[in-house]
């Protein structure tokens, strides 16, 4: 991915890099260091036809999006391209703060073979100017029925004692919402109604970037969710699934009200 090592290192000169697009683009030739001959392959070629027939790769291409196909089977890493977020501008962290408080922001999938349930773990702590500001520290990201997607949330509420969880209540997600408040989760809030339509959803990343710009809003500079989440920022709202961006946007783009209500829903008084 550009994002990793292998992606920083090949910015600069002077580094070989061996790269095995799964479909050959030119013709190609491997020596060993003897300078024998050990593979050529002809622009269509693919790399392995024993694993992967054509049948099968036009499956796959049609399943992800054609910046994902092209990083990991390509070997030619690069970022969405729809160019409303830039992601070099999204301020990174090295060590985090002490938190004041965590949060927790769930988009609900329906099923395991439709959208995943995404959470995305923030912790709240104020800058030196007095400013909120949200720190990304975890992902959990799974496809599962609605049942085990219900006790994920109780055991992560378990984990981190958030002081407030920010549930997508349209849809799929309304049953739980509604379990959780009558049965006493006063912690658990619901989203506005912005984002339902595309239209939507681009104005709550719009107003997301707003906080994230002003680096009111902090990513880790080195985490195993980080390059799905680059690649889903930078091709938003060119996206086969949004509830990675989702579960970001339905927070940040409310980051006031959000530190707000959760500074208001001490856990000594949520129950």
């Amino acid at each position: 991915a550009p994002d990793d090592l292998a992606g920083t290192l090949q910015k600069n000169s002077g580094y070989f890099t061996l790269a095995l697009p799964l479909v050959a683009e030119k013709p190609e030739e491997f020596l060993s260091w003897r300078n024998e001959v050990l593979m050529t392959r002809q622009p269509g070629d693919l790399l392995n036809p024993g694993r992967m027939t054509q049948q099968q790769l036009d499956t796959l291409k049609s399943e992800i999006a054609p910046h994902a196909y092209e990083s990991q089977y390509q070997q030619r890493p690069r970022f969405g391209g729809s160019s409303l977020c830039s992601i070099e501008r999204l301020a990174r962290y090295d060590k985090a703060p002490a938190f004041e408080l965590i949060i927790h922001s769930w988009d609900i999938g329906a099923t395991v073979e439709g959208n995943a349930s995404v959470c995305t773990k923030w912790g709240l702590a104020r800058n030196a100017a007095g400013h909120d500001v949200l720190y990304l520290f975890d992902v959990v990201k799974v496809r599962r029925e609605l049942p085990d997607v219900r006790a994920l949330i109780k055991a992560h509420d378990n984990i981190d004692r958030p002081e407030m969880i920010i549930l997508d209540h349209r849809g799929v997600g309304l049953g739980i919402y509604q379990e959780f408040r009558q049965t006493g989760w006063h912690h658990v809030f619901n989203v506005s109604s912005d984002g339902n339509t595309n239209e939507g959803k681009i104005d709550r990343f719009s107003k997301a970037l707003i906080h994230v710009y002003d680096g009111l809003v902090q990513f880790p500079a080195s985490a195993p969710f980080m390059d799905e989440l680059l690649a889903a920022f930078a091709a938003f709202p060119n996206l086969k699934e949004f509830d990675l961006v989702d579960s970001v946007t339905q927070l940040v783009a409310n980051l006031r009200n959000a530190a707000l209500y959760a500074r208001q829903k001490h856990r000594s008084s949520r129950w």
